[in-house]
């Protein structure tokens, strides 16, 4: 029997396992849930650069409405005004239009007149002052001085030579005042002595800062003259921050003398009843000249002029001349006034307070000239 071979193939036959389900393998998993992650940290980054540009946007806009309003206010009242709530003709500015918070410095008594605002929304923080756009805020760190913090603000209150020292930041409001001038002292026979000047005032809403050490140098106020003896008093010193110096009071004048030139000028000695004695003269933008002793039918010595007025001249009935007025300033966190002038010849003098940058008052006749106070530096920036 002849057996054959069957050559045809044979039909193999395998059976399906789970692993050949239809289904996403790890890998393709994986692959699409990175894909989803890198289109997820696209959207958030568009949008939040669209969050943040629309941010900048609104505070440009709101502080260059705030600034325009602020400086028709300034027209029609010749002042900015003290609070927001007070601009364009008192109808009031709706807070910071929108943004977060604003802080809001001013100072009418500067030529020209200034004002500084800062307004934060979203963590942003925008800048603008009476004589500038609206710009992005370097945060200030720095330190010396007394550190406090108050009203949203940092104070660096400087009464002694010290350093203030820059990390970061590009502006800062400072006020600087040197010491005020010593007064002058006379004889009993004699009508009195000049008042001290004051010391020079600079104020400056948006001083420009560089990282580093920055010098601040603070002036003693002047020596008055001697009890009894017919003695000029001496100009203050001079105060420094940086670029700015502020220059020390004139000194006030004894018996037959001129006032002393400075900051502002030291008021004029007695006159003897025939040559009228004139106060020094004061530095443009810092102070004001002190009083004459114009009135040669009486004795009196004249009052120091001020940061805010000059001196005044002597009065009737062997009167002083009145201080020349100083200036408010609420930067280290209360309302302050700096930079007053000495009273000329007066019957009441006093000492003056130190870190004011007022000069000496005078006494008549062989009363009690004083000293000229000393002078200040405060620097602030917002929080």
């Amino acid at each position: 029997m002849h057996m054959g071979v069957n050559l045809r193939p044979t039909s193999l036959k395998f059976r399906r396992t789970d692993s050949d389900e239809s289904g996403f393998t790890i890998v393709e998993l994986l692959v699409v849930i990175v894909v989803i992650g890198i289109l997820a940290a696209i959207t958030i980054i568009s949008y939040t650069g669209i969050s943040q540009k629309a941010t900048v946007a609104s505070l440009q806009s709101d502080l260059t409405n705030i600034s325009n309003q602020l400086k028709l206010d300034q027209v029609i009242n010749n002042n900015y005004p003290t609070t927001l709530s007070l601009a364009n003709g008192g109808a009031g500015i709706p807070a910071c239009l929108g943004t977060t918070t604003c802080q809001y410095t001013v100072n009418n008594n500067a030529s020209p007149q200034t004002f500084s605002l800062f307004a934060t929304k979203n963590g942003i923080k925008y800048h603008i002052t009476n004589d500038s756009k609206p710009i992005l805020y370097n945060p200030v760190v720095a330190t010396g001085g007394t550190v406090a913090d108050i009203g949203g603000f940092r104070i660096h209150t400087f009464t002694a030579n010290d350093t203030f020292t820059v990390t970061s930041g590009d502006e800062v409001e400072v006020l600087v005042v040197a010491g005020g001038g010593g007064a002058g002292s006379s004889q009993a026979s004699s009508g009195g002595g000049g008042g001290g000047g004051a010391g020079g005032l600079v104020y400056n809403p948006a001083y420009s800062i560089t990282p580093g050490p920055l010098t601040v140098t603070i002036g003693n106020g002047g020596a008055p003259g001697t009890i009894g003896l017919n003695l000029s008093g001496t100009n203050g010193e001079d105060s420094i921050f940086s670029t700015i110096t502020a220059t020390g009071g004139g000194f006030g004048a004894k018996t037959g003398v001129n006032g002393g030139n400075g900051g502002s000028g030291g008021g004029g000695g007695y006159n003897g009843y025939t040559v009228v004695r004139a106060g020094g003269t004061g530095v443009a933008g810092q102070g004001n000249t002190g009083g004459s002793t114009n009135l040669l039918t009486s004795a009196g010595g004249a009052g120091g002029g001020g940061a805010g007025g000059v001196g005044g001249n002597n009065k009737i009935a062997h009167g002083g001349g009145d201080r020349g007025p100083g200036f408010a300033f609420s930067i280290s966190g209360s309302s302050v006034t700096y930079a007053i002038g000495g009273s000329g010849g007066t019957n009441t003098p006093a000492a003056s307070p130190v870190n004011t940058g007022k000069g000496g008052d005078a006494a008549y006749a062989a009363g009690t000239p004083y000293a000229g106070g000393s002078g200040i530096v405060i620097v602030r920036y917002p929080l």
